[in-house]
């Protein structure tokens, strides 16, 4: 969904693309904290955290170009 958000505003015009990517960009980080959080209080180890948010990045880019 993001994605179509963005190429629109881009479609638009380069400062309204650019402004929605920053505004998007702005709302995955408190989004990623809180998983983080999360799975630090289920007592999960931060390797494993790790790995599965590496994972999780490069399934997303793969899903972009595909």
């Amino acid at each position: 969904m993001d994605g179509i958000v963005i190429g629109t505003s881009f479609a638009s015009g380069i400062p309204t693309g650019f402004t929605s990517s920053l505004a998007t960009a702005a709302h995955e980080i408190p989004q990623e904290v809180g998983d983080f959080s999360i799975m630090i209080r289920s007592k999960m180890e931060k390797k494993k955290i790790a790995k599965k948010v590496i994972i999780l990045y490069i399934l997303n880019i793969i899903k972009l170009y595909s």
